[in-house]
């Protein structure tokens, strides 16, 4: 068998390799503290990710310096899930402000063509005229009916009986008080003819669903590409919306279409890192020349390489939901705290873990 196949290897064969790459265990009690890391975040978590040049005397035998023991390593890793929690909290303001933001302009829009809350109410004009790029965004789907797509029903409706987003209540509630010449848009609408074609056994009630409460239902990459389907007039609306409260020092320049996708991108993938267990100290995200300018002069910020990194998602964060240092500020309040009760422990600090987080996520924390 191939020696570049990884093997399986119990916790306490992994430790072993460990220490034959030279980690200091101070202790036993730092080696029980790892392994129970080690049971309960895993290798690629907890090892992997963390993983970084400056550990290593070595970098090509993954050789660690002295100074960088075992119970740096974890605290390392302590501090890269305080950050993940830190910044999830800020992150779901940026998503509220994403969902209202395209809610506003949607329910507008429905609101004019039907004179109601319901997208089922919509005829095949309307629904067209507020989501003009169906066709061009997913022209791999089959085509079913009238410019309609089985992933525009998925994006729009996927979620809402979802057992945390019960919208039963309000169904049965806006059926029971709707007009008769509601009801007649709705029979005449192009949803109820696409749900009974698509859906084998369809819901009628499904027609009743208003939009405020159906996007409450909306996963991030729902969002996303939901607002893809808009035109472009109808973008700059929502992104109107979206930087409502945000004053730009350069108060004549906008940020348009593409660079708000990318911010957008970024957010979304900002989202999977904190949902699938990435570090936080190490996301980079590339950026296009034309973006970079464009970021640096609506957000008035300094972007030095062509990567976004931890230091510039959370500025940008910041001014968007109108907090100024207080991220940050929790950030290093949180690592000081974290460090303060390790120095009576039988190693010391390595200042390699500050030199890491500086040179990864461009944040100063001493």
């Amino acid at each position: 068998m191939s020696e570049s196949i990884r093997k399986f290897k119990n916790n306490d064969e992994l430790i072993k390799d460990l220490e034959n790459r030279s980690l200091i265990f101070p202790d036993e009690k730092s080696k029980q503290i790892f392994k129970s890391y080690l049971i309960q975040y895993g290798y690629f978590s907890f090892i992997k990710k963390m993983s970084h040049d400056l550990m290593y005397s070595d970098i090509d035998q993954k050789i660690f310096k002295k100074e960088f023991t075992s119970n740096n390593l974890r605290y390392l890793f302590d501090i890269d899930r305080n950050i993940s929690v830190i910044i999830f909290k800020y992150f779901r303001n940026i998503e509220f402000l994403l969902n209202s933001s395209l809610l506003k302009v949607i329910a507008k829009k429905i609101n004019k063509h039907a004179k109601c809350p319901y997208i089922a109410a919509l005829d095949n004009e309307g629904l067209t005229e507020i989501f003009p790029k169906i066709d061009d965004k997913m022209p791999k789907f089959k085509k079913y009916d009238k410019n309609t797509y089985i992933n525009f029903y998925e994006d729009i409706f996927k979620n809402f009986n979802n057992i945390d987003f019960d919208c039963r209540e309000a169904i049965k509630e806006n059926k029971s008080k709707e007009s008769n010449e509601i009801k007649d848009l709705i029979k005449k609408g192009w949803f109820k003819d696409f749900i009974n074609r698509q859906i084998k056994k369809p819901k009628s009630d499904w027609e009743y669903l208003d939009i405020f409460s159906l996007f409450q239902t909306l996963t991030f990459s729902q969002l996303l590409r939901i607002f893809s389907y808009l035109s472009t007039s109808s973008k700059n609306e929502v992104i109107k919306e979206f930087f409502n409260d945000f004053k730009p020092s350069n108060k004549h320049f906008k940020l348009k279409e593409e660079a708000f996708n990318k911010l957008i991108n970024i957010f979304s993938n900002l989202r999977n890192v904190l949902m699938h267990n990435g570090s936080l100290i190490q996301i980079s995200f590339e950026i296009d020349e034309i973006n970079k300018e464009n970021f640096e002069q609506y957000f008035d910020i300094k972007i030095p390489s062509n990567e976004i990194k931890l230091n510039e998602i959370i500025t940008i964060t910041e001014l968007i939901v109108d907090i100024k240092n207080k991220i940050f500020n929790e950030i290093k309040e949180s690592i000081n705290y974290k460090l303060e009760n390790r120095t009576k422990r039988s190693d010391e600090i390595s200042n390699l873990i500050f030199e890491i987080i500086e040179k990864e996520s461009r944040i100063k924390i001493k």
